[in-house]
């Protein structure tokens, strides 16, 4: 039965919700979408349905990162979907701007955790270069960011980045 089947699903991508840490209803809607959509475009348009506004309307921008970061590898979905969104409101740059910040403090303790520690390096690092490349910010996101008291994962996810910027150009 068809509706089983979409029931059963629904029921695994609930569980995998839960898994990631999607503790609000936002951030599980927000969540849902993204994971049933048929290409970033689609997942667009789900999200704008949505209706969110506000704090509420971060959480988009706050879920795709989070889902990029832990992916066993690089997923290119995450950052089409973040740098379309930040076109489409300066609110979702600025909120991409803290995830990568926020990132860039816990990479250090990435460093140590092995295979999957590096995937998340890398995956953060491939997102900055993605949203520069694309235009969704600028290298001024680097600005505030003391390069030297980073640690050895921080400096390591900034030269990867600016790395994969210079490679595009």
């Amino acid at each position: 039965d068809n509706g089983e089947k979409s029931d059963e699903g629904y029921q695994k991508l609930m569980k995998l919700a839960s898994v990631q840490k999607m503790g609000t209803d936002v951030r599980k809607a927000v969540f849902l979408v993204m994971m049933q959509a048929e290409d970033y475009m689609d997942a667009i348009e789900k999200l704008l349905k949505l209706g969110l506004k506000g704090t509420e309307a971060r959480e988009i921008v706050r879920v795709a990162f989070h889902c990029c970061v832990h992916e066993k590898g690089y997923n290119p979905f995450y950052s089409l979907l973040i740098t379309h969104l930040c076109t489409l409101d300066k609110n979702h740059q600025f909120t991409l701007r803290l995830c990568i910040w926020d990132a860039l403090k816990e990479v250090d303790g990435w460093a140590d955790a092995g295979d999957a520690g590096k995937s998340k390096i890398g995956n953060v690092a491939r997102m900055m270069s993605h949203v520069w490349v694309h235009g969704a910010l600028s290298l001024s996101l680097l600005k505030p960011i003391d390069i030297e008291q980073l640690g050895d994962g921080g400096r390591l996810c900034v030269e990867l980045a600016v790395r994969g910027l210079l490679q595009s150009a």
